[in-house]
């Protein structure tokens, strides 16, 4: 979440929706829904990145499978209700995570900072509708909100979540039942719920509840986190992510509250997992206090993510690690960064990523027109250019055995990142500005003949190199095609066995 202010009044609108899987798929239904919009804004950011460091392409667990990344174009593609089976766990390879039977989860997120707190239930139902048929399924949502909404810390029906915003045991069953309807609902699409029980806020200010949280009583801000647990333990679809646009500074008053919150809803629920967002530039771990009571690594960057997307892959121990923020659509970076920020990361050894619009994560004034804008657009040809069980057998090739020339330079913005599977199977390779390049592949690191093509990642077209499949011996080069159907000039270089 970026730094902001806004407060226009709350509209309604009425829409037809019509079955938003059947229409994305071809066939017709029918269906109405409301929807609503809150407050408009303007935003400011900072800014931070990591740096150095990055893994061989040697690790990895690798099976016999492969994306379907070679079946031409996907425009429209969409996404049924599928079989996602909570709760989720850190699987065998401590990478990614797992559903309950065992299928690999590949997090495809969108921040919904006041999603809670700001929609009704039937805007909440359009919004939901939408992005699962979109492809995503993971949201990053805020259990109370300090700022962000338009009448904050009500919601849209009026209910504050404490009667005194200073004591967190004054809680709202009302408030909170219609919290627990969001989380329901977002389970029932197979979406997993990135849930901020007491987001801190951009430099500890106003925005979030730091400055409430540094005066409260230790007691309080444990029964503040038995409360919630106790009212969401039901719902297996959560991953609890601890502070928000701030690293509590050691040893502060803060702090305590905040992980006395976290160790209350261990407590609770103890097969939780837990993350942490703190500054810009940081990841889950750069908090000492923290870091033993988390499961999941996230980090937070500009837009420039694949260094430290390789940085945190490179880590002795290893955890399921995701990118949780970069820069969102609409609040500074044009369409190719931000399709470049994802793709990045990737091919870079994450196990998801979280992006954002900038209406759409506060629910400012048309929101709704934003759910099918370009940057949506990209991310649905993403997820489906990504295979998840295929998806969890790769590792990142920073040492470039893969890919041995013409990838750039390391924190640029042309740098190629690849992934690849360790059985020679698969690989794939991100170019975020074509420059009239050339990469030159290692193809002996394949297990047989290779069929290499160019994918688009805006429309999903894929083009077959000429010559292709190629035999698994030696290098070879690939041009680098011109501009995509975007008019940008990123690529996707998929090469694989047994096609």
């Amino acid at each position: 979440m970026t730094s902001v202010s806004h407060g226009s009044p709350r509209s309604r609108l009425t829409v037809r929706v019509a079955c938003l899987f059947a229409v994305a798929l071809g066939a017709g239904c029918e269906g109405s829904l409301t929807t609503g919009s809150g407050g408009d804004a303007a935003m400011a950011a900072d800014a931070g990145r990591g740096d150095d460091a990055g893994p061989d392409f040697d690790g990895g667990a690798g099976v016999d499978a492969g994306p379907d990344l070679d079946a031409g174009a996907r425009t429209d593609a969409a996404f049924p209700p599928g079989p996602v089976h909570f709760p989720l766990r850190v699987g065998p390879t401590s990478r990614t995570l797992v559903d309950a039977d065992a299928h690999p989860f590949l997090m495809h997120g969108e921040a919904a900072w006041s999603l809670v707190v700001e929609l009704t239930r039937e805007d909440a139902t359009l919004y939901l509708d939408d992005r699962q048929m979109r492809g995503v399924n993971t949201l990053l949502v805020n259990l109370i909100e300090h700022m962000f909404a338009s009448d904050a810390p009500r919601n849209a029906y009026g209910e504050s979540p404490f009667r005194d915003t200073t004591d967190f045991t004054t809680t709202n069953d009302a408030y909170f039942d219609h919290a627990e309807w969001i989380v329901s609902e977002a389970e029932a699409r197979g979406m997993m719920v990135l849930l901020a029980p007491a987001y801190v806020g951009y430099g500890g200010g106003a925005e979030g509840w730091w400055v409430e949280m540094s005066g409260m009583p230790l007691a309080i801000c444990t029964a503040y986190g038995d409360y919630v647990a106790g009212r969401l333990a039901a719902h297996p679809n959560i991953v609890w992510v601890e502070g928000g646009d701030y690293l509590p500074p050691a040893g502060s008053a803060g702090e305590a509250c905040a992980l006395a919150v976290t160790r209350a809803i261990q407590a609770r629920i103890p097969s939780s997992l837990h993350t942490g967002h703190w500054a810009r530039g940081s990841s889950s771990r750069d908090s000492v206090a923290f870091t033993p009571l988390l499961q999941l690594d996230a980090f937070y960057t500009d837009e420039t993510t694949h260094p430290r997307a390789l940085d945190e892959y490179a880590r002795s121990s290893p955890r399921p690690t995701f990118l949780i923020e970069a820069r969102y659509e609409g609040e500074g970076p044009d369409r190719a960064t931000f399709r470049r920020q994802s793709w990045w990361v990737m091919t870079s050894g994450a196990s998801g990523h979280v992006t954002g619009n900038g209406p759409i994560w506060r629910f400012g004034a048309g929101w709704q027109a934003e759910l099918g804008s370009a940057g949506s657009r990209d991310m649905q040809q993403l997820r489906a250019a990504l295979d998840t069980d295929a998806f969890a057998t790769l590792v990142p090739d920073a040492a470039h055995a893969v890919v041995t020339g013409g990838y750039g330079t390391r924190g640029g913005t042309g740098y190629v990142t690849a992934a690849a599977a360790v059985d020679g199977s698969l690989a794939i390779a991100y170019v975020p500005d074509a420059a009239s390049r050339t990469l030159t592949v290692d193809l002996a690191r394949f297990a047989g003949a290779v069929s290499a093509s160019w994918r688009d990642p805006t429309d999903g077209t894929t083009t077959p190199v000429t010559g292709s499949p190629f035999a698994a011996s030696g290098t070879r080069d690939f041009a680098v095609p011109g501009t995509n159907a975007s008019g940008a000039r990123d690529w996707l270089l998929v090469l694989r066995t047994g096609a």
